[in-house]
Order: structure tokens, then sequence, then C-alpha cells
């Protein structure tokens, strides 16, 4: 997660002498590379001796049939505790329908220990716990801040279970998902993330969303077409006209309410999908701040240290100088508050240009959204810019920003059971609840024919989308434990006029504006770093990244002026102390090597 820039701020005199450290970031690092281990399907995969193969019996060690529900013995009764992040969404686990429905299914009592929703507070809680000797749930579910390297001393030290003797033997959901995966370089990499190189262990029961296009959006940034109609001003295509509109939009009162309370650009670089400022840099250089590296013939480069970013910085703090770009863009931090600027409750839009999620930011039913059509992606300022700012996925068809790890734990007693429940929670049935809810009452499968929004065959209709996104104690909202296939991903569509609909077509034109141009021919996302180099590199891919996040800010907002050359060499230094030098030279040997 982004630091809350304000506080860098004050910092500002620290990193003027040099003495500015990088904060430490809870990040998922990168896993072993296939020089160390052979990636190989569980079946394949098989360490010398664990705990979880010494429990696993010997005639379970056959392809799994479909299991018979429920998973235990009429009359039997088994608890099984479950460690979950919290969720402001869901009102109760115990209680909640997708539980019941789960004890209901497999017959299996289920209890909840709770953790906090912040990955590093999450991983902080499980240390301590381990450290503290305490017993650990019988299954971690959706684990947050888990490195790579965590994940491996955890198992090695006997706190999590190696898997791969389940997966040999008790896993039939998980296969029938597992074969909606069209992709063998996709297959293959699932597993060399999830093995361990020194034992070939598997600790983690992976989920996996398969995605597609309609992913590729890395930030939503729209601009008020009734503000342009209203200013007399063309759609922008450049960064100078894009500033000429801006100034219309602080000076003519576009919204006409008579009041100077519009703001010409407005979005939270701390937000996912709500950076509209990393948005812009994009026609100076292509930035994607999750990969840091740009690639371009095999070889990585740093994009924040070219003379082209600080040309996009150069024009930013022009910005933010003249008042149009609000402050707010360093203060907001979360889609709730988003919503009352892109949708006001009451009175007219006050945003022009505006970084967010089309439905998390918006208020259900609020036609003040539909004033919005994507900003194009602007024309290149310079040969490095230009490109269309996409999410890149790590390989493939899968996206591994939606990858999130389950583990069995050494205090677990029935670990094959725990294993069967988290194998039954990738059925199809089950995965649809997990997102959308019950089958019949909020979904139902779809018509023969059914198409979802883009044309592609569906699976399922929704039949009460609140489910989807507001509070309720109705499902568990986050997806873990299974691979969600694409057409279980994306229900089927009705364009029927409704709301829901037409915010459907909005997300659709953000798709198209954002694949209207090519990106980079080659990108840095996922690299996959050996057993040796992930701590190294987990440090000082956290410090560079917080640094240069933090520096980013204080050259939009002036605190360090990008137009000075002082100021910027003192940055370039600042980069170079964090350990920059040696963590491309760790990347470009990881990189090559997966080549």
């Amino acid at each position: 997660m982004k630091k809350k820039t304000m506080i860098v701020l004050l910092l500002c005199a620290a990193l003027l002498t040099g003495m500015l450290a990088g904060c430490a970031k809870t990040q998922p690092a990168p896993a072993p590379t296939q020089d160390q281990t052979e990636a190989k399907t569980p079946a394949e995969t098989k360490p010398e001796q664990t705990p979880a193969e010494e429990q696993a019996p010997a005639e379970e060690q056959t392809p799994a049939e479909e299991p018979r529900l429920p998973l235990v013995k009429d009359g039997e009764s088994v608890t099984l505790t479950i460690g979950v992040p919290q969720s402001s969404k869901v009102e109760d686990y115990e209680t909640n329908e997708y539980t019941l429905w789960l004890e209901e299914q497999t017959g299996i009592n289920l209890e909840f220990v709770y953790f906090s929703s912040t990955s590093s507070e999450y991983a902080t809680q499980l240390s301590l716990m381990v450290a503290g000797g305490e017993k650990l749930p019988d299954i971690l579910w959706r684990t947050l801040g888990m490195t790579s390297a965590s994940m491996y001393e955890y198992g090695e030290d006997g706190y999590f279970v190696d898997l791969a003797p389940y997966f040999e033997s008790s896993a039939y959901y998980w296969n029938e998902a597992y074969d909606n995966i069209t992709s063998e370089e996709g297959r293959r990499q699932i597993w060399l993330r999830d093995t361990d190189p020194s034992n070939g262990a598997i600790y983690a029961f992976p989920s996996i969303q398969v995605t597609n296009d309609n992913d590729l959006v890395k930030n939503y940034v729209a601009i008020n077409t009734a503000w342009l109609d209203a200013v007399g001003a063309d759609m922008p295509q450049t960064t100078q006209e894009l500033y000429e509109v801006l100034k219309k939009f602080a000076s003519e009162d576009p919204n006409g309410n008579g009041k100077a309370d519009e703001m010409p650009l407005v979005c939270a670089v701390d937000v996912n999908y709500a950076d509209a400022l990393e948005y812009i840099i994009g026609a100076w250089v292509y930035v994607n701040d999750k990969d840091f590296f740009n690639v371009t013939d095999g070889q990585l480069w740093v994009p924040y240290t070219t003379d082209e970013y600080r040309q996009a910085l150069i024009y930013l703090n022009k910005l933010y100088g003249e008042g149009l770009i609000s402050p707010m863009c360093y203060t907001l931090a979360k889609n709730g508050e988003l919503k009352p600027i892109f949708t006001p409750s009451e009175g007219p839009a006050i945003a022009g240009v505006f970084g967010g999620h089309p439905t998390l930011t918006t208020e259900t039913d609020n036609e003040t959204v539909f004033e919005y059509q994507p900003l194009p992606v602007l024309k290149a300022e310079t040969p490095l810019g230009g490109y269309a700012l996409r999410a890149t996925p790590s390989y493939d068809e899968l996206f591994f920003s939606y990858k999130f790890d389950n583990f069995i734990t050494s205090d677990c007693e029935n670990p094959e059971l725990a294993f069967k429940l988290l194998d039954f929670m990738c059925s199809q049935e089950s995965a649809i609840f997990q997102r959308y809810g019950r089958k019949g009452v909020h979904w139902d499968y779809a018509k023969e024919g059914a198409t979802d929004a883009m044309g592609q065959p569906a699976l399922f209709e929704v039949l009460d989308d609140s489910v989807y996104s507001g509070q309720n104690n109705i499902n568990w909202h986050n997806i873990a434990c299974t691979v969600l296939p694409y057409n279980v991903y994306a229900p089927a569509y009705v364009d029927d006029g409704s709301y829901s609909s037409r915010l459907t077509d909005l997300k659709m034109a953000y798709r198209a504006n954002i694949l209207s141009k090519e990106g980079p021919a080659e990108s840095a996302n996922g690299i996959v770093y050996s057993t040796e180099e992930t701590k190294t590199v987990s440090e000082l891919a956290s410090n560079l990244s917080d640094y240069m996040e933090q520096a980013r800010a204080m050259f939009v907002t002036g605190v360090l002026d990008p137009n000075s050359d002082a100021d910027w060499q003192a940055y370039l230094s600042n980069m170079d102390s964090q350990g920059l030098a040696d963590y491309l030279r760790l990347a470009q040997e990881a990189y090559s090597r997966m080549q």
C-alpha cells in the first residue's frame, strides 16, 4: 500500500540532506526462479520428507474422485478454525449465509479468528502469534502481506503444512477450475511461484483470477463532458490542451452554480485505480509504479531517473502551482472518500478531471457519473511516452494482483479435511457464492447463448447486484481458494437501459480507451527471484518505491522544485543511496533468467 504522502512532506529537510530512508513497506515478494526449481505440477513435485506427507495415507495418493458430501461422517462433529482478514462488508462471518452454506454442504463447523485487513498489520499479527507460541488457526484464508520469503520460512520451520501430497490425492474441484486455464505458461507459473526451491514443498493453496482485457485498466481517469460543453472546449488530446481545459474549469464556473467550488483535477494517488497523475506522466515516459522498471530489448531501465520523467514533474508542478490539481489528491485514502466528490448527493458535479473507479467511487443510482467519459491517452511528448498505461498481467492469462495464498497450519489436527474444505471452495457454485451470493436468489445460471459485456459466453446472470459491492451478511466478498475462470468472474450482461447496464457501458468505454493505444512490447511485471535474492530485493524494492512516491509528491507540490538542478540531483543521489544500482542488477539477472 502506498504511504500517505502528507507525512512525507514533513520530512523534507531530512530528504534534502540525504538522510531520508525509505520506509519499510510490506508487499508480496516474487517467488523463486525456474533456474532453481523446475516448475512442476503437484503430481510431479514431492519433497523428501514433510509433515504433510507423513500425515497423508499412502492409499490416497491417487487421482481424486468427486468427493461425497458432506465431507464428514453423519453424526460426527468436526470444527475447523479459519483465520480471515476483517472486512467492513461482512457483517458477521459466523452467521454469514456463505458460511452456513459451507457448513451445510461439508458438515464441518466453522469458527473464525480475525486478522487485520491491512497487509502490514496482518503480517505483524501472524508473526507475534508465532513468536509467542500461540495456537494458529487451522486455516489461514486469504493471507495479506505474506512475502515468498516469509512463506518459505514459515513452511520450513514447520508452521505450514506441505500441500503437495493433497494436491495429488484430494484435489477434485481445484482440478476442475485449473482445467479452465488454457495457457500452458499460466499453468507452469502457478507452481513455479508457489514451490519452495529448497525442498519442493507447496505450502500455499493459491487463489488465481483468470482475467481478460477488461482488467487492463490500471487508472480510471475521466473528464466531465458537460463541463467541456459549458466552457466550449473539445476533448483534450495533448498535455497542452489538458492544461488549457483545466484553466477554463477553474475560472468559468462550468457547473453553473455561481460558486467557485470546482476542482479542475482531483484524484487519489494512494487508492487503487485512482492515480490520475501517474496516468498523465505517461505522456512523457511510460511508468507503471507497480512494475517500477521498464524493459527495452530485454534490458531493464528506470523511468524515474530520466529527463523525460523530470519534464512530467515540471508539468504537474505547474498545474499544482496554479491550483489546477487539488491537494486532496494526497489526503484521500479510501474509495468511500471519493464518492461525494465524483457523485455529490446534492448539487452539480464539482470535479472536472477525476481519478477513480466508476463503480467503487460512485453512489448508486447517481446520474452525475454519466457526465464523465474517459480522458484519452494523451499524445506523446517524447519518444518514451504516449503509451497506454495498463495493468500488466504477470504472465499470459493470469493477474497476480488478484492472487492471495491460503495455508493449512501445523496446528491443524486434520489437515486432509482442511484441504478438502479448501478444495470444495473451488467448486463452481462456491466460487460464485463467495462473490455474488446465493444461487437462485442473488444469481442463477444464464440462458443458453447469453454473453457478458464483452460479447463472450456467460455462465451466470446476477439477479441482485447489491450483494456484490454492498455490506451484507450474505457472502464473503473477497475471493480466495479458487481459480476463477473468466466466465465465473464476469456474469451475463443485459443491456436494458438500466443504471447498472449503463455503468457497465461506461466501464467498457474505459477499456476501449486503454486499448486504443498499444502498451510497451515488454513488461517487467512479475519478475521471479531466487530465494537468496528475495529478501534483498524485497527491502530494496520497498525502500525505493516508497522514496520515489514521496519525492514525486514533493516535486508536484513544490516542496522540491523540479526546475532546480540542485533538487533534481539531490533526488537522483538519494535514489542511488537507496540501492538503485543493486536493485536494477538483481532484477536484470532474474529477468534474463526468466527469458
